[in-house]
């Protein structure tokens, strides 16, 4: 599992985005779900890439929780997920450092 943990404005978007256009590249059968607060933001900054990964497609948190069948296939990237979790009223969680 990929994790990129820095302070705000240090590239942790970018390097996601980066890393989700590679995943996709790597892996044309599969669809990669790249989840995040302003999907369409990050959809139009990345338009350039993807006529080279259309299996990259761009969500909001709330298509996680609103029911939606993800794929068996389906590669799932959360870009700030403490964002994510707050607006699940998540309070706590724990997280081991490692793979």
């Amino acid at each position: 599992m990929k994790r990129i943990i820095a302070d705000r404005c240090m590239g942790k978007t970018s390097s996601l985005l980066t890393f989700a256009m590679n995943l996709a590249l790597a892996n044309p059968e599969k669809t990669v779900v790249f989840v995040t607060s302003s999907p369409a933001s990050k959809e139009l900054n990345m338009k350039e890439f993807t006529n080279e990964t259309p299996n990259l497609i761009f969500k909001s948190y709330s298509y996680l929780h609103s029911g939606a069948e993800l794929g068996k296939n389906d590669l799932v990237i959360i870009d700030e997920i403490d964002t994510y979790l707050m607006g699940l009223n998540v309070v706590g969680y724990t997280a081991t450092i490692g793979d």
